[in-house]
């Protein structure tokens, strides 16, 4: 293992405020390394065999949770770790080795934001997005919708969202997309849609919530690919939210990300 990405889910499950895995457990779910010569990038595991994943959804995988959540390697990987067994459905090869630090969040937070607006929603000329929670997810989010922002809303200092966001879009947004994983915020973001709109979360909620959560529709070894290419290009700037740190600062990357220092903190073995 060469780079790590945090998360927040990662600090999340650490403190046992979701109780998704047993303990003992190492977390991470966005590594890069070496296997051998080769440069990869270490995605979600599936369990190849269900409807989803053999007819190029993998996202949607019946026994998710069975096989990325309730094992010893968490989402295949554990990649918490200087060196890591990790299940080859979660291998994806990276042909730009000097980048892996800047693309080892690929793996979960910049897939899952991009791809719930490439894969799932789909926006045309005539839809109005909607972001909720500008996170390292939400700016993928944004960038996948290539910049079309046209209003910023503070929640702080706007006393009814839902009434602000059918003001700017007349009827409602087409596509709100919750990246915060809070009750309120979803209940907003339905609200305020367009009655023929869709909707899309992509946040963390709070045990025992009955919120269905997506993972950007993506097959990996297809999308990712995409993402490295649309970087390469200059379309997708993921450089501008990531910041390396030395793991001897894991700490100081965690405080980073909590105090908005930085929006993607990724650790270096």
């Amino acid at each position: 293992m060469k780079y790590s990405g945090i998360c927040h889910i990662d600090v999340v499950l650490q403190q046992s405020l979701l109780p998704m895995v047993a303990f003992p457990a190492l977390f991470s779910y966005e590594g890069a390394g070496n296997i051998v010569r080769d440069a990869v990038l270490l995605p979600f595991n599936t369990c190849g065999h269900c409807k989803p994943c053999t007819t190029g959804h993998p996202a949607y995988c019946h026994t998710h949770p069975q096989v990325n959540h309730n094992v010893i390697r968490y989402f295949g990987q554990s990649s918490f770790a200087k060196m890591s067994v990790v299940n080859e459905k979660c291998v994806v090869k990276c042909p730009y080795p000097d980048s892996l630090d800047i693309y080892a969040p690929i793996g979960d937070g910049f897939q899952t934001g991009t791809g719930t607006v490439l894969n799932v929603l789909k926006p045309g000329k005539e839809d109005s997005v909607v972001i909720f929670g500008l996170g390292s997810v939400g700016l993928t989010c944004l960038m996948a919708a290539k910049y079309m922002a046209t209003d910023l809303i503070n929640l702080k200092e706007t006393p009814n969202v839902v009434q602000e966001i059918k003001r700017i879009t007349k009827s409602g947004t087409t596509m709100p997309i919750d990246c915060t994983g809070l009750l309120k915020v979803i209940k907003d973001m339905i609200e305020c849609r367009d009655p023929l709109g869709g909707a899309a979360t992509v946040g963390a909620p709070p045990s025992g919530a009955k919120i269905s959560v997506i993972k950007g529709g993506s097959s990996p070894i297809e999308f990712i690919p995409k993402l490295m290419e649309m970087h390469q290009a200059g379309n997708f700037p993921i450089e501008r939210l990531c910041k390396t740190y030395p793991v001897a600062n894991l700490q100081d990357a965690i405080h980073d990300m909590h105090a908005g220092k930085i929006m993607k903190p990724v650790i270096s073995w």
